[in-house]
């Protein structure tokens, strides 16, 4: 389920947004007692980062950060190979993200929210864990979907409409409604792909109409091509 936002909140931002995304490299979750990844994906092309060699330098480094700053769960950024790691803390996970350069703050928000959702939804399992990747192997498609959800990655991938009703289709604005429409004749319709045939608007309007369909639930968003 996508959750409720506020669509003033990504006015001006949806275009900034957006280009952050292309930042993005790879996402490692880490669990803490033993440093190993519980998850990792990487976005475009094979990641050359090897996720059980940095996440124990990651691990450590984080550890030190929050012992001085003395939040657990704020969100930190660390240099690392040539990447900006964005990194955040909750319970028995961290996360981190991967990027070419600074992401933009709602991805960064993104990292933290994620964090958190590990911390509610596996911490019991991740207190007693055994290294068993059972569990997350089985949650897996639903961790790809929060983490698109939250980073804006379904920007790069996909989209579909529901059937709607008469009256909802007519109370959209006038560029939701071409959007909806094109997405209906088209298959595959992607970000990319509106922003290319509905040119009579800006980038940056496409994008916060895309924002505003899919916090209404009218877009249903994809996590894969």
């Amino acid at each position: 389920m996508v959750e409720e936002l506020s669509v003033t909140k990504w006015n001006g931002k949806a275009r900034e947004i957006f280009q952050s995304v292309f930042m993005v490299r790879k996402i490692i979750v880490v669990h803490h007692e033993t440093s190993l990844p519980v998850f990792e994906q990487d976005f475009y092309e094979n990641s050359s980062i090897d996720s059980s060699l940095v996440s124990s330098v990651l691990q450590a480094v984080s550890s030190i950060g929050r012992e001085i700053i003395g939040s657990p769960t704020s969100i930190k950024k660390i240099e690392f190979h040539g990447f900006v790691v964005t990194n955040a803390y909750s319970g028995n996970y961290t996360v981190y993200l991967f990027s070419e350069r600074n992401v933009h703050e709602s991805l960064a928000e993104g990292v933290q929210t994620i964090a958190k959702w590990f911390d509610i939804i596996f911490g019991y399992d991740g207190a007693q864990w055994d290294g068993s990747m059972d569990l997350f192997n089985e949650y897996k498609d639903s961790i790809r979907e929060k983490i698109c959800k939250e980073l804006f990655l379904w920007y790069l991938y996909p989209i579909s409409v529901p059937d709607l009703e008469p009256k909802k289709m007519k109370s959209l604005q006038p560029i939701e409604k071409e959007i909806v429409s094109y997405i209906n004749n088209n298959d595959n319709t992607t970000t990319m792909k509106l922003m290319d045939k509905l040119s009579i608007y800006t980038n940056g309007e496409l994008l916060e109409a895309l924002v505003k369909l899919v916090n209404s639930n009218i877009i249903l968003t994809n996590f894969c091509d």
